[in-house]
């Protein structure tokens, strides 16, 4: 029997923020990290840049119009679910993300406006932007998600302390000090289908 309710992070999961905030690092630090950089860490402590330049890249991604509204998607995870969704009608899921507001649109218009670009905002599904990661689990809970997924493992370990089952879906930046007790996933497909 599939799951009643299921909540999914965005970025990380269908959404390549990584892809975009590199691209926007390598444009205002030239020649000091690659466009094809990924991070084996959430603060990209290999990239060869500092955390407060890290930090200031976030700054200009939140000041930079339609960010989140122009992230490419991991198009393979993205039609693994849209054919589940297809497929199952009556669950509910709901795409909880923790997004800043840009200069001039909102984090929620630009994560509404991504999720019908590419066709995952349907009637049994429904989204929540938070302002901070920590927020997730207690929209989780009030919500009634039985399952979660995100490539945070904070996050994922605060879901499983909760009455919410939290599977990490596995990123090069969320291999180091993984609890040996959490259920990590490589694809998308093996989440919906387990």
């Amino acid at each position: 029997m599939v799951p009643s309710r299921r909540g999914l992070d965005l970025d990380g999961c269908l959404s390549n923020f990584n892809q975009a905030f590199v691209r926007l690092l390598a444009a205002q630090y030239p020649n000091r990290i690659p466009v094809d950089f990924v991070p084996t860490d959430w603060w990209y402590s290999t990239s060869g840049l500092t955390q407060e330049e890290v930090k200031n890249g976030l700054q200009l991604a939140f000041a930079t119009d339609n960010f989140w509204r122009d992230l490419r998607p991991y198009g393979v995870n993205v039609q693994i679910l849209k054919d589940w969704l297809a497929q199952n009608k009556t669950a509910d899921v709901i795409y909880i993300t923790s997004r800043h507001s840009t200069s001039k649109v909102s984090a929620q218009q630009q994560t509404r406006d991504w999720l019908l670009r590419w066709e995952l905002l349907l009637p049994n599904t429904t989204f929540v932007v938070v302002e901070k990661a920590e927020y997730k689990v207690g929209v989780g809970e009030a919500m009634g998600i039985e399952r979660y997924i995100d490539d945070h493992l904070g996050t994922i370990l605060s879901f499983n302390a909760s009455r919410t089952q939290g599977t990490l879906l596995d990123r090069p930046w969320n291999r180091t000090d993984r609890p040996s007790n959490i259920r990590v996933v490589t694809s998308l497909a093996d989440w919906l289908g387990g």
